[in-house]
């Protein structure tokens, strides 16, 4: 819906198209104290009528639901590969997973920087 594959729905020209806006008219999120801050409640009223409710007890990345590290390395390589590239995204990634054996922040900040 959003953009194409590798295209992240965040920036600027998604964000405004007018598709995506007249969505986000028709959204009201509210906030629910009754439950965790690591669930979801939804509920979507559609055009014929139709109630859609979904909750989701433990959201991915929550404490009871932790994202699996092929799941949070995809994520991050999403984020980060349209601004270091692939080559320093692995690198990255790599460095970042030994980030406990670190002497010193060096590599992980030269990798974290665009050229």
């Amino acid at each position: 819906m959003f953009g194409q594959a590798g295209e992240s729905e965040y920036t600027d020209e998604i964000v405004n198209r007018p598709d995506v806006v007249a969505l986000r008219a028709k959204v009201n999120a509210t906030t629910d104290t009754s439950i965790s801050e690591a669930s979801v409640d939804v509920r979507v009223s559609l055009k014929n009528g139709k109630e859609v409710h979904v909750f989701v007890k433990n959201a991915i990345g929550s404490l009871e639901n932790p994202m699996r590290d092929e799941n949070l390395e995809h994520k991050f390589a999403s984020l980060t590969e349209p601004i270091i590239g692939k080559e320093k995204t692995r690198q990255l990634l790599s460095a970042l997973w030994k980030l406990g054996q670190a002497n010193d922040l060096k590599q992980i900040i030269a990798l974290s920087t665009p050229d």
